[in-house]
């Protein structure tokens, strides 16, 4: 980013933004082993199969930061309050320019991840 404020080739800012997007980016320079796996990428909140999804997972919008919902128990999530979080932070994207914006991504979610 700051290589932007001595060149005149500005980078496209929405593809470090949206944290789907970005993993072609980090697989291409570093490897996918640092990649966490997908399990879903959803354009609204109801096309979520809850029953489908493993115990534990990150519920995330796709751009942004800090709009992560950490599931630990997925017999405890409080999915109304998930939805209508999900549903207030969807709009707030600042970067719109990705195929991807303002989507739901499901990433697999451990305890050993909480620690770091």
């Amino acid at each position: 980013m700051c290589s932007t404020k001595i060149s005149d080739e500005k980078l496209s800012y929405w593809m470090y933004t949206d944290k789907y997007e970005v993993r072609k980016y980090v697989e291409k320079t570093i490897g996918a082993k640092y990649l966490n796996h997908v399990i879903g990428l959803y354009d609204s909140f109801q096309e979520i199969d809850f029953d489908s999804l493993p115990d534990a997972f990150a519920l995330k919008a796709t751009h942004g930061s800090s709009y992560n919902i950490i599931v630990t128990d997925k017999e405890k999530l409080d999915r109304k309050a998930a939805k209508d979080l999900i549903i207030f932070l969807i709009p707030s994207g600042i970067y719109f320019l990705s195929d991807t914006a303002m989507m739901v991504l499901i990433m697999m979610w451990n305890q050993k991840m909480e620690r770091n």
